[in-house]
């Protein structure tokens, strides 16, 4: 089987991945009781970095300073469970 032929898939999952690609999230599928993400991967030589805005990170840090701080533990916890899935959409091998 070659695996780097590109298949044909499903509208939806093609629409489902389009929109997690621009918002930098992967999409979860599920096979046979295992869940893959598939995700968009930068071709070669692609600059990952080319839309990046460094005071767009700043304002959205500033806007999120104290986030929490008055918040019942148990508000926070569907904050925790999306930091915890977005780390688990790192490779293990990753260390920044």
């Amino acid at each position: 089987m070659d695996t780097t032929k590109p298949l044909p898939i499903d509208p939806e999952l093609a629409r489902r991945l389009k929109d997690a690609a621009a918002a930098g999230r992967a999409v979860p599928v599920t096979i046979d009781d295992q869940t893959y993400r598939l995700s968009i991967t930068p071709e070669p030589g692609q600059d990952l970095w080319a839309d990046y805005d460094p005071e767009a990170v700043r304002a959205a840090v500033r806007r999120s300073a104290g986030l929490g701080s008055s918040a019942e533990p148990s508000e926070l916890d569907p904050l925790i469970a999306e930091i915890r899935a977005q780390r688990d959409q790192a490779p293990r091998d990753y260390h920044p």
